[in-house]
């Protein structure tokens, strides 16, 4: 059985079981907070059934699709996506199914060559499964798995700090069982295992098998702050000649939520063991200012980050310390007209560049995206969307430089069947 089959195969036997489960009132649903528990259930009131059909379509005109310095192409994308969402909710159960398949067409704006591939060539479907799930089997206790199957091009979906500019298709897998367990009113703490499998379809030297543990101890100071101690210890073993690493992560986070602004501090250490006796050992401490503000009544939110951690998925040479500053901000001018502003600053020092490619001095990027959309809404599940961007990524390594400016528009319909 190829690979991506055993992902499919795992996913939906996991799914089954779980709906099983279900039905005598004993699912799951995963986050690192108890659900609510309850000693009885009244059937057709503690019971909750939901099916939402889903369809988003858009198009986009990017003006340098393929990133590059050098002979840029301007595109159009087409991009449908039929899917459903599901879920299944008792007192003490939750469980959420959701499937989305990715139909991406595209199409030259500009001249090509001959002796060049088209743009077209690219057309490809893609998928996104995903499962959530929970159960509160005791006041105590709380078991859940999440589970996320994707084929995609979006190297994103694999590393939150990714700046890999390739157009690869790729299956990526992640299963994360765990349990919670309240100690006490103030005390709590999760276990959690992490397996996320990478297989790219033309290019086996990034395929990667990562297995990872994380442990948390959560203190709740009051009851809008808490106090998190958290440990991650992980081993990412690839198929072909990148090297292998094994890494540590301890930080602790304190969050605090506030009536109009909100607050997270993170603070920790990383530590990273490469097989390749060139790398070494690699490490960094790891911080985390995030400041949160909404308005009374809601119409507009707004949030600054500023973080510095390492990248996750990258190989070897693609393995960098990351340091970015980010902004969201949203506004409602009316019941159906929504605004939303993004930027962001990310600066990655790649470590083991100039190991890996011997006669290179070393390779820092710095990378700059702002974004503005609106959304017009026709009704409670039917919505309009228009987004104007412009990334720009300056690097030390020249084919790695370029500017890209787009435009989207498209429309988002999710219709709650069970919804009167």
């Amino acid at each position: 059985m190829q690979k991506n089959d055993t992902y499919i195969f795992r996913t939906w036997v996991i799914v089954s079981l779980l709906c099983l489960i279900s039905a005598t009132g004993h699912a799951a649903r995963v986050s690192l907070a108890p659900m609510a528990y309850s000693d009885t259930e009244e059937e057709g009131h503690s019971r909750q059934f939901v099916i939402k059909p889903t369809l988003s379509t858009s198009t986009r005109l990017d003006s340098n699709f393929y990133k590059t310095e050098t002979d840029e192409r301007s595109v159009l994308t087409f991009l449908v996506q039929p899917g459903i969402e599901a879920g299944y909710k008792t007192a003490k159960s939750d469980i959420t199914l959701g499937y989305t398949l990715n139909a991406y067409f595209y199409g030259d704006r500009t001249h090509v060559p001959a002796s060049e591939r088209g743009a077209d060539d690219d057309n490809y479907v893609g998928h996104t499964l995903s499962l959530s799930a929970r159960t509160t089997p005791t006041p105590k206790v709380t078991l859940g798995v999440d589970e996320t199957f994707r084929r995609t091009r979006e190297q994103s979906h694999s590393d939150r700090f990714v700046s890999d500019v390739n157009r690869e298709k790729y299956y990526i897998n992640r299963l994360t069982p765990g349990v919670y367990y309240r100690i006490s009113d103030r005390f709590s703490a999760g276990l959690r295992y992490r397996n996320t499998i990478t297989t790219y379809e033309d290019d086996s030297a990034k395929d990667s098998d990562e297995h990872r543990g994380i442990a948390d101890i959560v203190y709740q100071i009051s009851p809008t702050a808490t106090l998190d101690l958290a440990w991650q210890h992980w081993q990412r073993d690839y198929d072909a000649d990148s090297s292998d690493y094994s890494a540590d992560h301890a930080e602790l986070i304190l969050k605090k939520e506030g009536k109009y602004l909100s607050l997270e501090t993170a603070a920790g250490y990383q530590n990273r063991q490469f097989d390749d006796a060139r790398f070494g050992d690699q490490d960094t401490l790891t911080w985390r200012i995030a400041f949160g503000a909404k308005t009374p009544g809601g119409k507009s939110f707004a949030k600054l980050a500023i973080e510095q951690d390492f990248n996750d998925s990258g190989v070897s040479d693609d393995f960098a310390q990351v340091t970015q500053f980010s902004f969201t901000g949203d506004h409602a001018f009316t019941r159906k007209i929504h605004a939303t502003v993004g930027s962001y600053y990310r600066n990655s020092d790649y470590k083991n560049w100039s190991e890996a490619y011997t006669g290179d001095e070393g390779r820092e990027d710095d990378e700059f995206g702002i974004s503005a959309a609106i959304a017009y809404y026709f009704n409670e599940w039917l919505k309009l969307k228009m987004e104007a961007g412009y990334e720009n990524n300056d690097s030390d390594i020249g084919e790695y430089d370029y500017d890209n400016t787009y435009f989207l528009v498209g429309i988002d319909s999710v219709y709650d069947l069970q919804k009167k």
